[in-house]
């Protein structure tokens, strides 16, 4: 039985290389380059209300 704790907890870092990572660069590079453009969208203003109108 310690076996097999020691291959899922010894793993860990193979995940957070192999998987965890990209996935945090992938959405980094997302909601910082086409994420801003996407404001102006009616599916974005639904989720996001008042995020892209400023009516003064």
């Amino acid at each position: 039985m310690g076996d097999i704790a020691k291959g899922v907890l010894g793993g860990g870092w193979a995940l957070v290389v192999g998987w965890v990572l990209p996935a945090a660069l992938n959405l980094a590079v997302f909601f910082l380059a086409v994420a801003p453009s996407l404001r102006r969208t009616a599916a974005i203003e639904r989720v996001w209300p008042g995020s892209a109108t400023l009516a003064g």
